[in-house]
């Protein structure tokens, strides 16, 4: 299996108090990062989410695209939505398994994110080398 994330990560209010200088805010380079980070440490529970799709489909390739919030002081992700998907299925289970995450520290700005994680199957591994023979035993010595 391979995928690639790709994110964009828009901090309009964080751009507007950096201006003035004030504030606990990201730049949106740094917002972007962080949230890239907090989103890899579930990299394991999004490709047991593609492989379950691959089980039952093994043509199974695309992209799943989430938006969502992450909000201000908590700097926990919400408002999470699937905008689109390969599979209803492998969009549900990459939007369950971001919940909960949040950037640390928080940031004094609410930040607004689009993540795209791309799937394609990987190369199927070679079968493996057949059974060395047992010894064998002569019948009736």
């Amino acid at each position: 299996m391979n995928t690639k994330t790709t994110g964009f990560i828009l901090g309009a209010a964080a751009l507007g108090l950096l201006a003035i200088g004030c504030g606990n805010a990201r730049t949106p380079d740094q917002y972007a990062a962080d949230t890239q980070g907090v989103l890899a440490s579930k990299s394991g529970a999004i490709k047991d989410c593609y492989e379950a799709e691959l089980r039952k489909d093994k043509s199974t390739k695309g992209q799943v695209v989430v938006q969502f919030n992450v909000e201000p002081d908590t700097g926990k992700l919400s408002n999470i939505k699937v905008a689109s998907a390969a599979s209803p299925a492998l969009g549900a289970c990459v939007s369950s398994a971001i919940e909960g995450l949040a950037i640390s520290p928080a940031d004094s700005n609410q930040g607004m994110a689009t993540f795209t994680w791309d799937f394609t199957p990987g190369p199927t591994p070679p079968a493996p080398p057949p059974a060395a023979p047992g010894p064998t035993v002569p019948k009736g010595g």
